[in-house]
């Protein structure tokens, strides 16, 4: 049986994406693997939001496949490119939640998001 994953630090209400971003790489090289994925999750969800502000897209659904769809609406991405983010962040919730990736499956997915993250914001300090 596998010995409970230490308590992650308590993310802050208001972090930014890098913010989160850092946090989850610090958890993931500590081996807390579903609180990375948790806060990876984060991530992702606070970057799709700020993509949405900026370009004025309505951000209330909190599934934000409409705010996928809508950034792909223009044609500037090639089709599903935000939806397969999406879905890479998503997977990292549903891990924290349910565990339910194998480690390699679990990194590579971490990686889709994670970069995901970076071509918005950058990399973390």
């Amino acid at each position: 049986m596998t010995a409970p994953e230490p308590a992650p630090p308590e993310p802050a209400k208001g972090m930014t994406p890098l913010e989160y971003m850092d946090l989850a790489d610090r958890e993931l090289a500590g081996g807390n693997h579903r609180h990375a994925a948790a806060l990876l999750w984060k991530a992702t969800e606070a970057t799709f939001i700020d993509l949405a502000k900026e370009r004025g897209i309505d951000h209330s659904n909190p599934d934000l496949i409409d705010v996928a769809k809508a950034l792909e609406a223009d044609g500037s991405v090639p089709k599903l490119h935000y939806r397969s983010r999406l879905v890479c962040g998503k997977l990292m919730r549903d891990h924290a939640e349910m565990d339910v990736l194998e480690d390699y499956e679990l990194e590579s997915a971490f990686q889709v998001a994670r970069q995901f993250i970076v071509e918005h914001h950058g990399e973390p300090e």
